[in-house]
């Protein structure tokens, strides 16, 4: 399953308009990603990852890893990760970012071409 269909099982009944606007961002933009014609950005990943309670992993993979564990000092404010989720993380944007270039590239290269 791809981003696109794990963003549209997460938004259930809710029309676009109304899912995007619980996140901070417009229906069609929820729509680009739904179609598969936009990769949602890091700050939009992380207020989906939060509402919903599911990982960045379950979002851009589909695979669900274990849980950060929070440190035995929880008044320091911050959370220990495996460094494998970590590099898995690193990863991941890396070919998010990858992909944007790529698709900015096709796009100019288009242009071009008009």
């Amino acid at each position: 399953m791809s981003i696109s269909k794990r963003i549209r099982q997460l938004r259930g009944e809710k029309n676009l308009t109304e899912f995007g606007a619980e996140l901070g961002v417009s229906g069609q933009q929820i729509s680009k990603i739904e179609t598969g014609n936009s990769t949602p950005s890091v700050d939009l990943a992380m207020k989906i990852c939060e509402k919903y309670n599911v990982s960045m992993d379950w979002l851009f993979r589909g695979v669900e890893l274990p849980k950060p564990t929070v440190s035995a000092e929880p008044e320091a404010g911050y959370v220990t990760i495996p460094i494998n989720e970590l590099l898995d993380l690193q990863r991941i944007a890396k070919n998010m970012l990858e992909e944007k270039v790529k698709s900015q590239q096709k796009q100019i290269e288009q242009l071009k071409n008009s």
